[in-house]
């Protein structure tokens, strides 16, 4: 059989079997069973054709270099030398089929790319001498240099820095390879602390505050795979070494919940190392309003004067809110009674006045969000105000004796008619009238006021006040001096100094206290003796008003000695004497 030792690619490959005798002799005529089967690098059977001269022909394309086994059978029987080889070679270069090995890139690590030239049924072609350009996009960009390396195959690389997909086209002779453009995944590289990131949001008091730690290469990449070391500790106004959770993705998360508000500092390490950023800070914030922990601040009041009252709403630990949007409600009972409109100032703090008119104890219910605050009903002591003297009174003696200490005393009030307690008003007590003083004022230091003055002449004294410049609608008050106990020495009496013999002569007697004041009720002793020219002790008449009177008829010519006592006293000017003609 003529079987070509060497074929290529793509090109007809033709075996010619010749059938002989047993002594190796042509034999002319056909009609035997040729069979021919190909193995290998290629699998065929092709038809053989009996050209009717002991002859017969087959032929096939080879497509796949390399050796193909064949193997030739007439009537069941190999012939000799069955099987042949035949060496099949790649045709010419075909850079459209030609194929380039592009793996996945590592952050920081070279990419080896390896183009092997092919002919037209892909079969490696071993020359070289090909303009082979390649060009990476994507996350990456390169150029590389390629090298020939003499063998159909070309070298390049080039190190990714940027985690992600770089696409990789690759020409050979200006035309695009098959395949071309290559996907290469790129993925992170080690992973490096320092350029490893976190996110640490603010917290809320009484959340939960996540944080999550991504772990990158140097490169910045975020990496894909867990194992490395977190390490989370919190100090600030909160502290705490929250649990890390590695999540296997290139992603840690640990998480606290704050109680305190005001800032955190979180610091985080990776394998030992400070991430970047490190520590961050979180400024926590206050959780959602409760009444329980809300609290207020109600001063004692002083009527006529708006009671400022401040509400701080607190979270769950206390913690003082300083956002707004509460419902704050507030009732006052007690001495005074109020709902007074409450404002919200939008930082947490609410404020309300009332102003109270009665002294006393008032209590003030609070709530918020429909529930009582903490403390609520608050205590307000409510004291009287600034001291008016429109509505002061005073206690002014309405009727005194001469001679007597007449006290006045003086109760402040204020505006709304309460009683003071405390002293420290200007008042002032002016006597005019029957008596004129301007006694001091003496002060208590308990909301009253006294002073005292001693009247001698009887009347109607006025006694004015003035309270911090002003008088009650009362004032002056009339105070009536009456007499005080009689006193003959200062009593009077009028006797004629002369009379006429038969004439009726009558003397009125006034009785006067110690200070000359006529009395004005009667009862005294009075007794008139009269002797000398006449003797006589003639009748005295008690008039009941403070005034005796006696009278009598002389009828002696002569000098007649009027003695007269008061309750055995003579009074003033006894004994007097009387000329009778």
């Amino acid at each position: 059989s003529d079987v070509p030792a060497a074929a290529s690619a793509g090109t007809v490959v033709t075996y010619t079997i010749t059938t002989r005798d047993q002594f190796g002799n042509a034999v002319g005529t056909g009609g035997n069973v040729v069979v021919v089967n190909i193995t290998g690098a290629n699998t065929a059977t092709p038809t053989v054709f009996d050209n009717g001269n002991g002859r017969y022909n087959a032929s096939y394309i080879p497509a796949n270099a390399g050796t193909d086994n064949v193997i030739i059978t007439m009537n069941s029987v190999s012939i000799s030398g069955s099987p042949y080889t035949t060496s099949v070679t790649a045709s010419s270069l075909d850079p459209a089929k030609s194929t380039a090995t592009v793996p996945v890139g590592s952050a920081g690590t070279p990419t080896q790319i390896t183009v092997q030239s092919r002919d037209a049924f892909g079969n490696p072609v071993t020359t070289s001498g090909q303009v082979v350009t390649i060009t990476v996009t994507g996350a990456n960009t390169a150029a590389p240099s390629v090298s020939d390396n003499g063998d159909g195959t070309y070298s390049a690389s080039y190190v990714p820095t940027t985690a992600g997909s770089d696409f990789v086209a690759i020409t050979m002779n200006s035309i695009a390879i098959l395949g071309s453009p290559y996907f290469s995944t790129v993925t992170a590289g080690a992973v490096n602390g320092a350029q490893s990131t976190a996110t640490v949001p603010a917290g809320t008091s009484g959340s939960s505050t996540v944080i999550t730690v991504q772990a990158r290469d140097v490169f910045g990449n975020a990496l894909t795979t867990g194992g490395a070391s977190v390490l989370v500790s919190i100090s600030g106004v909160n502290t705490g070494n929250p649990t890390v959770i590695d999540l296997a993705n290139g992603t840690y998360t640990a998480s606290y919940t704050p109680a305190a508000t005001g800032t955190d500092n979180v610091a985080i390490t990776l394998n030992g190392t400070p991430v970047s950023g490190s520590p961050y800070v979180s400024v926590v914030s206050a959780g959602g309003a409760s009444a329980p922990m809300s609290t207020a601040t109600v001063p004692a009041g002083t009527a006529g004067t708006p009671t400022n009252i401040t509400v701080v709403t607190r979270d769950a630990a206390g913690n003082p809110l300083t956002t707004g949007g509460a419902i704050v409600t507030l009732s006052v009972s007690g001495s005074n009674i109020a709902n007074p409109f409450v404002t919200d100032v939008g930082n947490g703090t609410y404020t309300t006045s009332y102003t109270p008119t009665v002294a006393g104890l008032d209590n003030v219910a609070i709530t918020l969000n429909g529930a009582i605050i903490g403390g609520s009903p608050y205590s307000s002591v409510v004291t009287a105000g600034a001291a008016s003297g429109t509505l002061s009174t005073a206690t002014v003696p309405g009727a005194v004796t001469a001679g007597t200490v007449s006290v006045t005393t003086v109760q402040t009030r204020d505006a709304s008619g309460n009683l003071l307690t405390v002293g420290g008003a200007a008042v002032t007590v002016t006597v005019s009238g029957a008596n004129t003083a301007s006694p001091l004022v003496t002060d208590n230091n308990n909301g009253t006021y006294t002073a005292t003055y001693t009247p001698t002449i009887t009347g109607i004294d006025n006694v004015a006040l003035v309270v911090n410049g002003t008088s009650p609608s009362a004032s002056p008050y009339a105070s009536s001096i009456g007499p005080s106990t009689v006193n003959p020495g200062l009593s009077t009496a009028n006797v004629p100094a002369s009379t006429t013999a038969g004439n009726v002569v009558t003397y009125a007697i006034v009785a006067r206290d110690g200070f000359g004041n006529a009395l004005t009720t009667g009862g005294h002793a009075v007794v008139v003796t009269i002797t000398g020219s006449n003797t006589v002790t003639p009748t005295v008449f008690d008039n009941a008003n403070g005034t005796y009177t006696a009278s009598y008829i002389p009828t002696v010519v002569g000098s007649d000695n009027v003695v007269i006592t008061l309750n055995g006293t003579p009074i003033s000017g006894s004994p007097f004497t009387t000329t009778v003609n």
